[in-house]
Protein backbone atom coordinates (compact mmCIF):
# COMPACT_ATOMS: atom_id res chain seq x y z
CA UNK A 1 0.00 0.00 0.00
CA UNK A 2 3.03 2.13 0.60
CA UNK A 3 4.32 2.03 -2.67
CA UNK A 4 1.27 2.57 -4.15
CA UNK A 5 0.75 5.76 -2.06
CA UNK A 6 4.17 6.69 -3.16
CA UNK A 7 3.80 6.05 -6.62
CA UNK A 8 0.89 8.24 -6.75
CA UNK A 9 2.60 11.12 -5.51
CA UNK A 10 5.17 10.93 -7.81
CA UNK A 11 3.38 10.62 -10.78
CA UNK A 12 1.47 13.91 -9.46
CA UNK A 13 3.83 15.87 -8.90
CA UNK A 14 5.44 14.81 -12.41
CA UNK A 15 2.04 15.64 -13.88
CA UNK A 16 2.02 19.10 -12.06
CA UNK A 17 4.93 19.91 -13.19
CA UNK A 18 4.05 19.00 -16.72
CA UNK A 19 1.20 21.28 -16.43
CA UNK A 20 2.16 24.37 -14.59
CA UNK A 21 6.33 24.76 -14.52
CA UNK A 22 6.88 26.64 -17.82
CA UNK A 23 9.78 26.92 -17.35
CA UNK A 24 10.71 24.28 -18.79
CA UNK A 25 9.60 25.62 -22.45
CA UNK A 26 12.17 29.05 -21.86
CA UNK A 27 15.05 29.01 -24.59
CA UNK A 28 18.30 28.58 -23.17
CA UNK A 29 21.16 30.96 -23.90
CA UNK A 30 23.96 28.12 -24.38
CA UNK A 31 26.33 31.36 -24.95
CA UNK A 32 26.34 31.76 -21.06
CA UNK A 33 27.02 28.22 -20.23
CA UNK A 34 30.46 28.07 -19.20
CA UNK A 35 30.72 25.36 -16.05
CA UNK A 36 28.98 22.15 -16.55
CA UNK A 37 28.81 19.70 -13.63
CA UNK A 38 27.21 15.75 -14.83
CA UNK A 39 26.97 13.57 -11.67
CA UNK A 40 27.06 9.67 -12.29
CA UNK A 41 26.83 7.62 -9.57
CA UNK A 42 26.58 4.26 -12.09
CA UNK A 43 28.84 1.04 -12.41
CA UNK A 44 32.28 1.97 -14.47
CA UNK A 45 31.25 0.27 -17.54
CA UNK A 46 27.99 3.06 -17.76
CA UNK A 47 30.63 5.60 -16.94
CA UNK A 48 32.94 5.06 -19.92
CA UNK A 49 30.13 5.17 -22.05
CA UNK A 50 28.93 8.55 -20.64
CA UNK A 51 32.49 9.47 -21.92
CA UNK A 52 31.09 10.72 -25.46
CA UNK A 53 28.71 13.09 -23.46
CA UNK A 54 32.00 15.14 -21.91
CA UNK A 55 33.58 16.02 -25.23
CA UNK A 56 30.45 16.68 -26.83
CA UNK A 57 29.12 19.52 -24.57
CA UNK A 58 32.94 21.22 -24.75
CA UNK A 59 33.06 21.15 -28.20
CA UNK A 60 29.32 22.62 -28.60
CA UNK A 61 29.36 25.14 -25.65
CA UNK A 62 33.25 25.53 -24.92
CA UNK A 63 32.48 25.39 -21.47
CA UNK A 64 34.36 23.77 -18.49
CA UNK A 65 33.35 20.01 -17.58
CA UNK A 66 33.78 18.90 -13.64
CA UNK A 67 32.43 15.44 -12.79
CA UNK A 68 31.03 14.28 -9.87
CA UNK A 69 31.47 10.65 -9.17
CA UNK A 70 30.67 7.45 -6.71
CA UNK A 71 33.82 7.08 -4.47
CA UNK A 72 37.06 5.65 -6.29
CA UNK A 73 35.73 6.15 -9.90
CA UNK A 74 37.62 8.94 -10.75
CA UNK A 75 40.42 7.36 -11.91
CA UNK A 76 38.21 6.07 -14.72
CA UNK A 77 38.37 9.25 -16.38
CA UNK A 78 41.65 10.87 -15.35
CA UNK A 79 43.74 11.87 -18.27
CA UNK A 80 40.49 12.87 -20.26
CA UNK A 81 41.04 16.39 -21.52
CA UNK A 82 37.66 16.95 -21.72
CA UNK A 83 37.33 16.76 -18.02
CA UNK A 84 38.41 19.85 -15.57
CA UNK A 85 37.81 18.41 -11.97
CA UNK A 86 36.57 15.69 -10.29
CA UNK A 87 34.60 15.57 -7.02
CA UNK A 88 33.55 12.38 -5.15
CA UNK A 89 29.62 12.11 -4.04
CA UNK A 90 29.04 12.49 -1.00
CA UNK A 91 26.07 13.93 1.52
CA UNK A 92 23.75 16.41 0.19
CA UNK A 93 25.17 19.14 2.03
CA UNK A 94 28.55 18.25 1.07
CA UNK A 95 27.65 18.33 -2.32
CA UNK A 96 24.83 21.08 -1.91
CA UNK A 97 28.71 23.30 -1.08
CA UNK A 98 30.51 21.78 -4.12
CA UNK A 99 27.59 23.10 -6.30
CA UNK A 100 27.17 26.54 -4.73
CA UNK A 101 31.19 27.10 -4.36
CA UNK A 102 31.08 26.07 -8.13
CA UNK A 103 28.22 27.50 -9.14
CA UNK A 104 27.71 25.93 -11.79
CA UNK A 105 25.64 27.01 -14.90
CA UNK A 106 24.21 23.41 -15.77
CA UNK A 107 24.29 20.03 -14.31
CA UNK A 108 22.94 16.90 -15.87
CA UNK A 109 22.40 13.61 -13.73
CA UNK A 110 23.87 10.75 -15.90
CA UNK A 111 21.03 8.19 -14.51
CA UNK A 112 22.86 5.11 -14.40
CA UNK A 113 20.88 2.01 -16.24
Amino acid sequence: MKDIIRNLLISADYAFWAVFDLSKFKRVDTGKIKKVLLIHSGAIGELLATTPISKGLKDALGCEIHYMLSKGKADVLKGNPNISKFYDIGSFKENLAVMKAEKYDLAVILWPG
